[in-house]
């Protein structure tokens, strides 16, 4: 079984493979937040969606970086799990 960093280090070795990962960075990233806040909460997907009066799908779909969950959805998240949602914009070093 190969391990997991030589593999993701071969693969973004090629241009376009590198371009559609760094484009989906954004995602992943919130969806890494949701993960360490639920986390800290010492809750489930499930106790998330029950809290939220959601289902355990919609949180794993939030958390899967899949898709981008709207704000509404970030502040309830943020509020289930006993955190708070912060928007911050910093400058782009790339332009």
């Amino acid at each position: 079984m190969k391990k997991l960093e030589p593999l993701k280090k071969k693969m973004l070795s090629d241009p376009a493979v590198r371009k559609a990962y760094d484009e989906l960075a954004p995602e992943y990233e919130i969806a890494r937040e949701l993960i360490k806040a639920r986390s800290r909460a010492g809750l489930t997907q499930s106790d998330v969606a029950k809290l939220m009066g959601t289902t355990q799908s919609v949180i794993a779909r939030m958390e899967s970086g899949s898709a981008l969950p709207s704000m509404n959805s970030l502040v309830r998240y943020a509020k289930v799990t006993g955190s708070r949602a912060v928007v911050k914009l910093v400058a782009d070093r790339n332009n």
